[in-house]
């Protein structure tokens, strides 16, 4: 099932670990990321903290992902980057996953 969430990136040429926004296909491959670093916000105070815990729960309980492994499939399209996370988050209607299923 075709689902987004977060996840730690480590940049070894920038010696940055960044969160991202990952978009997965129905096949649970990586189909997107953001192209800025995923920060949580919300409407609402409410809305935050929700953001706040999905933030937290797929990045610090799924493996530590690697930009170098990303690198191909970006540099060949098959990974597609993301200007705008958010707006895509609204138009794809995806639903979010902690990746643990």
């Amino acid at each position: 099932m075709a689902h987004w969430n977060f996840r730690i990136v480590n940049n070894e040429e920038t010696e940055t670990w960044t969160t991202r926004f990952f978009a997965y296909d129905d096949n649970g491959e990586i189909a997107a990321i953001s192209k800025t670093v995923a920060s949580p916000r919300g409407d609402s105070r409410d809305a935050l903290l929700e953001d706040l815990d999905r933030l937290t729960q797929a990045t610090f309980d799924q493996p530590l992902l690697w930009h170098r492994d990303l690198a191909d499939g970006l540099a060949n399209e098959e990974i597609m980057e993301l200007p705008n996370y958010r707006q895509f988050i609204h138009d794809s209607k995806l639903e979010w996953s902690d990746g643990k299923e």
